[in-house]
C-alpha cells in the first residue's frame, strides 16, 4: 500500500507531502493540507471504503469531509483527490468545480469517471497548463507576515487575483497589475492564493502567520 505521495515543485526543486494515504476514520488532515485548528475547523477523514478499479483491484477511498458543511472529497489510494490531484483540499474549499477523469497505469485504464466525456478517456492539454502556471508564478515568502510577493514570467497576463480563506470566503482581491499582496492586518492563518490568467487560473496555497 503507498501511504505517502510526494509532488517535486517544479520551480522551487523541492518535494512536497501532497498526500497521507495512511490516516484512519476520525484522524484529521495534516496542518498545511487542512487544518488549522483553533482558528478554524480541521478536514478530517469521515469514513473509508473500497472501490474497485477497472483490471478489477479494490482500492481504499479516504471520504473527507469539512466542517459539517456540503463539501465533500474522495482520496483514491496511489492516485489522489476526484478533485484532480495537483490541488488536495483547496479545489473543494475554495469552490473549484475539477473533477479527476481518468487514471491509467503503465498504459492501463484503472479509473474513469468521465461524465463530460460520455466514458471516453481523453487527455487534457490543462495538467500540463496548470503545471507552466505553477512554473511561471510564483508567490513568496511563505509563510508571510506583512508582504506577499508574485514572481511570475512576462508573458503571462492576470486577470484578477483573489485572497480566500479556508472556508471558501474571498476577503481581499488586489489589483492585477500589482506584485506586492498587503496581508499585513489579515488574521494569521491557512489561505488560498487564487490567480485568474488568460492561460487558465491557479491556486497557491500560503500560510500567513503573525
Amino acid at each position: 500500500m503507498t501511504h505517502q505521495y510526494h509532488f517535486k515543485k517544479i520551480n522551487s526543486g523541492t518535494e512536497k507531502l501532497y498526500y497521507d494515504f495512511s490516516l484512519d476514520i476520525g484522524d484529521t488532515l495534516p496542518e498545511y493540507l487542512g487544518c488549522t485548528t483553533p482558528i478554524y475547523e480541521c478536514v478530517i477523514v469521515e469514513d473509508i471504503t473500497y472501490k474497485k478499479m477497472l483490471n478489477g483491484e479494490d482500492r481504499k477511498v479516504w471520504h473527507l469531509s469539512y466542517n459539517d458543511s456540503d463539501i465533500k472529497e474522495l482520496w483514491i489510494e496511489g492516485m489522489g483527490s476526484n478533485c484532480g490531484v495537483i490541488f488536495p483540499v483547496s479545489a473543494s474549499l475554495v469552490g473549484e468545480t475539477t473533477e479527476l477523469l481518468c487514471v491509467h497505469e503503465n498504459n492501463v485504464l484503472l479509473y474513469n469517471d468521465n461524465f463530460w466525456g460520455g466514458g471516453v478517456c481523453y487527455k487534457s492539454s490543462w495538467l500540463s497548463m496548470a503545471n507552466d502556471l505553477d512554473r511561471y508564478i510564483n508567490i513568496f515568502p511563505n509563510p508571510a507576515n506583512k508582504l506577499l510577493h508574485i514572481k511570475l514570467n512576462e508573458n503571462i497576463i492576470i486577470n484578477a487575483i483573489s485572497l480566500i480563506n479556508i472556508q471558501g470566503q474571498v476577503v481581499r482581491s488586489y489589483e492585477t497589475a500589482t506584485t506586492q499582496l498587503d496581508v499585513s492586518d489579515i488574521t494569521e492563518g491557512i489561505y488560498f492564493i487564487k490567480i485568474y490568467t488568460l492561460e487558465g487560473n491557479i491556486i497557491k496555497k500560503v500560510i500567513i502567520n503573525k
